[in-house]
């Protein structure tokens, strides 16, 4: 089928990053999550079941979906430039209440520091909700 191994790294990598994702999910903060991840569902259908091979069975084809969350690095684009800009934004505020007003180096500095650990971590969610939702997935994917 394909290689997994690009997936392990978007896996949780200690029970302290598995906690967090179980309190977002048990909280409702992954719910846009899962709306944007059942319409990227919908929207790359003919590619997740191509991906998961022939006669594909409800664990090929989720894995197959979390290959392609992976390869397209986004699941909904507009949305997550939206986070990425309000995480900057509140860098930004709190360097400001330390005195340091120079806006443009401070989001330059987050993007240079943060912005991969930001996208790997939102991946992180995304699979994570695919194993919550993976009746949702897999219903959306065989009809």
């Amino acid at each position: 089928m394909f290689d997994t191994g690009t997936l392990a790294q978007y896996a949780p990598e200690n029970e302290a990053q598995r906690a967090t994702l179980e309190g977002s999910w048990s909280q409702g903060e992954l719910r846009e999550h899962m709306q944007r991840l059942l319409a990227f569902v919908h929207r790359n259908r003919e590619d997740i079941l191509q991906l998961a091979g022939d006669a594909p069975d409800a664990g090929s084809m989720l894995e197959a979906t979390k290959r392609r969350i992976v390869d397209a690095g986004a699941v909904h684009p507009p949305s997550e430039m939206r986070d990425q800009v309000k995480a900057i934004q509140d860098e930004i505020w709190i360097r400001g209440e330390r005195g340091d007003y120079d806006r443009e180096h401070i989001a330059h500095e987050w993007t240079s520091r943060h912005a991969a650990d930001w996208r790997r971590w939102r991946l992180m969610e995304y699979l994570f909700v695919v194993d919550r939702c993976a009746a949702d997935i897999v219903a959306r994917l065989a009809t």
